[in-house]
């Protein structure tokens, strides 16, 4: 268990620090064209999408933050039960993936949630 556990604490932090590079490169998106409120609009959002390498980043920052905060919440509930944790464990991963995927089917442009 504890080389399982070990392993899994160092993509924990290995994702910090991808999240700190994709951050700054989403944020620079968002700061460079000196708008930040035209930067924010459908048409800016929709065009930032069909541009590949940021659209990478967004997959990245999405599929980094999901493992980030869903291992950091497994850890606290297994430190909390750690019966509840190993039970936690496979339904957060499970969130995870569908959450990926959504997120991926949003760049795709494909709409499973349509809301405008």
């Amino acid at each position: 268990m504890n080389m399982r556990y070990s392993s899994i604490m160092k993509w924990q932090y290995w994702t910090a620090i991808i999240l700190i590079v994709v951050l700054t490169i989403h944020i620079a998106f968002r700061i460079i064209p000196g708008d930040y409120e035209k930067s924010l609009s459908y048409e800016n959002v929709r065009s930032n999408y069909s541009n590949i390498g940021y659209s990478i980043i967004l997959l990245i920052l999405l599929a980094a933050a999901l493992f980030h905060g869903f291992n950091g919440l497994r850890v606290i509930i297994y430190e909390l039960s750690p019966r509840a944790g190993k039970i936690a464990g496979p339904i957060l991963l499970v969130l995870g993936v569908i959450f990926v995927v959504i997120g991926l089917l949003t760049l795709l442009g494909i709409y499973i949630f349509p809301f405008h």
